[in-house]
C-alpha cells in the first residue's frame, strides 16, 4: 500500500494585496503632497513661506499672485514621482531589506508574504494622513470651510503620527529578540548607565550652547527668565528676595523658592549662565527616574533607555528649557526630576522619600499641587483595590496616605492662591487670574464656573486649541492610553491649561504652564510600555518595541515642533527660530558692547526687555516699557529715581527708533539728555540731568 503523504497547505496569492497596498500608499501620499504644496495654509503649518516657495520651485511649480494671495501650481508628475520615492523608502528601508535578505526557504512565496505584511502595516500608518486628506476635501465642500482651523492645526501632528509608524516599522525589525534580561531588583549593567549618561550629555551639549547663545545674542527676556537671577543677586547683596520689576518680594507672584538653593554656587559664579546650565541639567537628570520607572515596569534595560531618551527628545519637555517666547530658565524645571523621583519612590513604597520629593516640588512652583492632589486620590484608590484583593494592612496605609496627600495638597494650593500670594500683594488677587478671564475674575469664580457651568465649559474648551493641546501632550509620549488611570491624575491640570488664555492664544505646550503635567505623562509612558498580559517568552521583544514606539513618537513630533536641531524650525532659514538668527551674535549684540561701559554699576537703570538682563547687577534695574508698574506708581513713566535709560531700538517688540519718539522727550524733555554713543542706531542711551521736584513725585 502506497504511503500517504501529508497534504500541503497552499497559501493564497498575496500579490494583489502587495500591489494594492503600494498603490493605496502612493495615492494617499501623493494627495497629501498635492495639498501641502499648493495650499498655503497647509504648507505654512509645516515650514516657513520662503522654504515652501523654494520647494515649489524645486518641484518645477509656478507661483503667481492674485487678489493679494499666492497661487501655486505644481506638476502632478513631480508629485507622483516624489510620492513613489517615499513609498519605496517607507517599504524598503535598510532594516526591512535586511530582514527580507534573511529569508531562506521558499524565496518566492515567502518573500511575497513578508512584503505584503510590511506593506499592510505601512498602509495602516498611512491612515492618519489619509483621513486628514478626506476631511480636507469635505472641508472644501462645506460652506465657510468650518473645519479649516481644526485641520490646519492638526497637520503637523497628523504627519508626525504617520512618520512615527513608518519609522517604527522600519526600526523594530532591527531589534534582536531574546529572553528577559533581568528583574527590577537586579543590578543595572554598566553599559546601560553609560548609554543613559551619554543621552543626558547629548541633551546638555545641545541645549546649554543654545541657551548661552541666546544670552550672548541678547535674545533672552528679563521677565520670567533673567528675573530669577536678579532674585539671587539681590538676596546675596541684602536687597531681599525680589527683582525690581515691581515693588515687594517675589512671593507676591509665586511661592517659588527652590532656586535659592543655588546661592552657594551663585556666590562663586554670579552669572545668569549658571542658572541656564542648572535648568538644562535638571531636565537632563529627569532621564534617570524615567529610566528606573520604565525598567521597573518592563524588566528591560533597552526599553528603559528608549523611553528615557524619548522623554528628553519630546518637544513639551524641551519647551521648558527654551519657550516659544525665548524665555529660558524657570525654577519649575527643577520640579520635573524631583516629581519623577517622588513617583519612583511611590512605586517602591518609599513613602518618606516620596513625601520629601513632593514638598520639594511644591517649592519649585505651587502648581505642582494640582497634580499631587489627584495623585493622592489615585494612591488611595490603588490602596482600596489592594485591600480588596489582599487582607494585609498595606492597602489601609495607602488609603490613609493617599487621602492625606490629596487633602493637604488641596489645602496648600487654596492657601497659596487665596491667602499667601494676596498677602504679599497687599490684598490684590494673584496675577494669573487674568489668564482665565473667560471664566471669571476671582479664583473662586473661575473654579465654580469650571465645575458648574457646562455650557460655558463647552463653548470655551471644546475648540481646536484644546484638541491641539491634547494631541501635543500625549502623542510625543507615545499616547500612553494603556496607563489610563495614571493619565487621569493630570486631568485637572489639563482643564486649567485648556482654559488658560495664554495657552489658547498659542495652542500647545509651548510656554511653561504645562510643567507639572510632564512628570505625570512620563510616569504614564513608563508604565504603559510594560502593562498588559504579555507572555514571558515574548515580553522582552514586546516591551522593546513599545519603548521604541515612544522614542519614534518623540522624534517625529519634534520634527515639526521642536526648536532644537531635531526640528525643522532650527534649520529653516525663514523661521523665527532659525539657528543663525538666534544663537550667533549679530551686529546688535556687538554694538551693545559700546553701551555697557557708559553706565556706572552703582546707577539705577531702566532698560528695554532684552537688554534688561545685563543690568541686574547694578544698583537697581527697572523695566522700560509701556506696561504700567507699581514701582512707577502705576504711571506711564520710569521710577523717579532712575538715572539712566537704555533703549534697544531693534528688539522684536521695539517701537522706538529715535529719542524724539520716547515719552521722556514728550513729557520730561528738560530732565533727560541723550548720551552720545555711535551704535549704528541700535541703541539709545539717556541720562537724567534733572530729577523731578518733590511736588511732582507721587508716592
Amino acid at each position: 500500500m502506497a504511503e500517504k503523504r501529508p497534504s500541503r497547505t497552499v497559501e493564497p496569492d498575496r500579490t494583489p494585496i502587495l500591489i494594492g497596498g503600494l498603490l493605496l500608499q502612493w495615492l494617499t501620499i501623493g494627495l497629501f503632497l498635492l495639498f501641502a504644496s499648493e495650499q498655503e495654509l497647509v504648507a505654512g503649518a509645516l515650514v516657513s513661506q520662503s522654504t515652501w516657495l523654494s520647494i515649489v520651485q524645486w518641484l518645477g511649480g509656478t507661483i503667481s499672485q492674485a487678489s493679494g494671495s499666492l497661487m501655486v501650481s505644481v506638476p502632478l508628475g513631480s508629485l507622483g514621482l516624489c510620492a513613489a520615492l517615499l513609498c519605496l523608502l517607507i517599504n524598503f528601508s535598510p532594516g526591512i531589506v535586511r530582514r527580507l535578505s534573511g529569508t531562506r526557504s521558499g524565496p518566492g512565496d515567502k518573500l511575497c508574504h513578508q512584503l505584503s505584511n510590511i506593506v499592510q502595516a505601512n498602509c495602516f500608518w498611512s491612515l492618519p494622513i489619509g483621513i486628514w486628506c478626506l476631511l480636507w476635501i469635505v472641508n472644501f465642500l462645506l460652506p465657510g470651510m468650518v473645519l479649516s482651523l481644526w485641520l490646519v492645526r492638526a497637520v503637523p501632528m497628523t504627519v508626525a503620527l504617520s512618520l512615527a509608524g513608518w519609522l517604527w516599522e522600519a526600526l523594530r525589525v532591527l531589534l534582536p529578540s531574546k529572553q528577559p534580561e533581568a528583574d527590577p531588583g537586579s543590578r543595572i549593567p554598566r553599559h546601560s548607565w553609560i548609554v543613559l549618561c551619554a543621552v543626558m550629555a547629548g541633551y546638555l551639549l545641545v541645549f546649554v550652547p543654545m541657551n548661552f547663545g541666546l544670552w550672548f545674542n541678547l535674545q533672552i527676556p528679563h521677565g520670567d527668565s533673567s528675573m530669577y537671577e536678579e532674585h539671587l543677586w539681590n538676596t546675596l547683596h541684602g536687597k531681599g528676595f525680589r527683582s525690581y520689576l515691581d515693588q515687594g518680594l517675589f512671593l507676591g507672584e509665586h511661592i517659588q523658592v527652590i532656586h535659592l538653593l543655588l546661592l552657594p554656587l551663585y556666590a562663586l559664579w554670579p552669572s545668569h549662565l549658571l542658572l541656564e546650565f542648572c535648568g538644562s541639567a535638571a531636565i537632563a537628570v529627569s532621564a534617570i527616574p524615567v529610566f528606573l520607572l520604565t525598567r521597573r515596569s518592563t524588566e528591560s534595560n533597552v526599553a528603559a533607555l528608549f523611553v528615557a531618551a524619548a522623554f528628553l527628545c519630546s518637544f513639551p519637555v524641551q519647551y521648558l528649557d527654551i519657550a516659544v517666547d525665548l524665555k529660558t530658565f524657570r525654577p519649575s524645571a527643577f520640579g520635573i526630576p524631583i516629581m519623577l523621583f517622588g513617583l519612583l519612590a511611590a512605586e517602591r513604597k518609599q513613602w518618606i522619600w516620596m513625601s520629601f520629593c513632593f514638598l520639594l516640588a511644591l517649592a519649585s512652583q505651587e502648581d505642582f499641587a494640582i497634580v499631587i492632589a489627584p495623585f493622592g486620590l489615585w494612591l488611595a484608590i490603588r490602596g482600596w483595590r489592594e485591600q480588596k484583593s489582599d487582607s494585609t494592612s498595606g492597602g489601609n496605609r495607602r488609603i490613609a496616605l493617599g487621602l492625606t496627600i490629596a487633602v493637604l495638597a488641596t489645602v496648600y494650593v487654596f492657601s497659596v492662591v487665596k491667602i499667601l500670594i494676596p498677602w504679599f500683594r497687599s490684598g490684590v488677587p494673584v496675577h494669573y487670574v487674568s489668564y482665565f478671564e473667560a471664566f471669571g475674575k476671582t479664583p473662586l469664580e473661575i473654579v465654580t464656573n469650571l465645575l458648574f457651568r457646562p455650557d460655558l465649559v463647552w463653548r470655551e474648551l471644546v475648540t481646536a486649541a484644546t484638541l491641539a493641546l491634547f494631541l501635543d501632550l500625549l502623542i510625543p509620549f507615545g499616547a500612553p492610553f494603556r496607563a489610563w488611570s495614571r493619565l487621569l491624575v493630570g486631568v485637572p491640570l489639563f482643564i486649567l491649561l485648556a482654559a488658560n488664555q495664554l495657552t489658547r492664544d498659542y495652542p500647545g505646550p509651548f510656554h511653561h504652564f504645562h510643567a507639572p503635567i510632564l512628570p505625570i505623562l512620563g510616569w504614564a509612558a513608563c508604565a504603559a510600555v510594560g502593562l498588559g498580559n504579555i507572555s514571558t517568552s515574548e515580553r522582552e521583544r514586546i516591551v522593546r518595541e513599545r519603548g521604541l514606539w515612544v522614542l519614534c513618537c518623540a522624534l517625529t513630533t519634534g520634527l515639526f515642533f521642536s526648536v532644537s536641531p531635531l526640528g525643522i524650525k532650527f534649520w529653516d532659514s525663514g523661521s523665527a527660530f532659525y539657528w543663525k538668527r538666534l544663537y550667533v551674535p549679530d551686529e546688535r549684540a556687538k554694538e551693545f558692547a559700546k553701551v555697557l561701559p557708559l553706565i556706572p554699576t552703582d546707577a539705577r537703570v531702566a532698560s528695554t526687555d532684552f537688554v534688561h538682563p545685563r543690568f541686574t547687577h547694578f544698583e537697581r534695574s527697572y523695566d522700560y516699557s509701556q506696561y504700567a508698574r507699581r514701582v512707577a506708581d502705576w504711571e506711564d513713566k520710569v521710577p523717579d529715581d532712575t538715572e539712566y535709560i537704555v533703549i534697544d531700538t531693534r528688539h522684536r517688540y521695539s517701537e522706538i527708533q529715535r529719542f524724539d519718539q520716547t515719552r521722556e522727550y514728550r513729557n520730561q524733555r528738560d530732565q533727560w539728555e541723550e548720551v552720545p554713543v555711535e551704535t549704528a542706531g541700535y541703541f539709545i542711551v539717556l541720562k537724567r540731568v534733572k530729577f523731578p521736584e518733590p511736588a511732582e513725585q507721587h508716592h
